[in-house]
């Protein structure tokens, strides 16, 4: 009988380890996770990332050199991305960078200067856009295909917004084309923007609602959007940045989350040690009386 105990107690173990060491690496992404691009001596461009992570920090740095970008397609398709913390440090976001992903918000580091074209395609849970005052183009379809993103702030500073960039929804008739006037507008949706600005250039040419903003702040604008009614035919699919000291603080907590994990761990198995001891204990005990007599 005990020695059927001490079996079970056993497994137990064996069991509770491995699913406190599956949450431990559940906890942060691995910097092996990002494969990176040189650009000079002392820049590099994320060129890809490989993990499954919901959450994503980009690092500041990588191999003693600053990351600059984010390179084409580097995220792109990626369904378990809902959110991105993105460093001051980057400067351009390229082209299909978060392509279908399920992003949920978007706050463009502040150093942040070009967003290529389809950066944020077909992102249909992007709901959040805020954009830094460093921001000078936005690319042909950016954020084309995100039906609940509702309305967008452009900054001043903005020289180039591209064809299609935002506040357009897929075709809901098989005549219509991601390259004509057909294409549907996202409904109520809403510019605001500096007069004689690129974002009014945007307003006239599309023909969207729009409201004009005072003498230009020093802070980034933001852009307040509301859940998207209206239904879409478009796929589901769908990031948010921090400064890089936020970024440096949630890799700090993924870190103290795991060490609080492990001395768990630890204080668990020397408590089960213990049991197995004393049941093993009574059993040698036991098989002694029983052979006495």
């Amino acid at each position: 009988m005990l020695s059927k105990k001490l079996k079970g107690v056993v497994f137990g173990i064996l069991i509770l380890v491995s699913a406190v060491c599956t949450s431990i690496k559940s906890t942060a992404a691995s910097p092996n996770d990002f494969t990176y691009e040189v650009i000079s001596s002392d820049t590099v461009e994320i060129a890809s990332y490989s993990g499954n992570e919901s959450t994503v920090v980009i690092p500041e740095e990588a191999y003693g050199r600053t990351v600059v970008s984010i390179g084409e397609n580097a995220f792109s398709k990626n369904k378990n991305l809902t959110k991105i913390q993105i460093p001051d440090t980057v400067t351009s976001i390229k082209g299909y960078a978060f392509n279908e992903t399920n992003i949920e918000e978007f706050e463009a580091p502040k150093e942040l200067t070009e967003i290529g074209d389809g950066a944020f395609l077909y992102c249909n849970n992007l709901k959040s856009v805020k954009l830094s005052d460093k921001l000078k183009s936005i690319g042909q379809k950016a954020f084309f295909l995100c039906p609940k993103l509702k309305s967008i702030t452009i900054p001043s500073s903005v020289e180039k917004i591209s064809y299609l960039a935002f506040g357009y929804d897929a075709p809901k008739e098989g005549n219509a084309t991601y390259n004509n006037r057909d294409l549907p507008k996202i409904e109520d949706f809403l510019i605001k923007c500096y007069k004689g600005s690129a974002g009014e250039d945007y307003v006239i040419e599309n023909g969207f609602n729009y409201e004009y903003l005072d003498a230009p702040s020093t802070t980034p604008t933001e852009i307040i959007e509301t859940q998207a009614d209206a239904e879409s035919n478009t796929s589901t699919y769908s990031t948010s940045s921090q400064e890089a000291a936020a970024a440096q603080k949630v890799m700090d907590n993924n870190s103290n989350n795991s060490i609080f994990l492990w001395i768990i761990v630890i204080a668990v198995i020397i408590a089960l040690l213990v049991i197995i001891f004393i049941l093993y204990f009574k059993l040698t005990k036991a098989k002694s009386s029983h052979n006495g007599q």
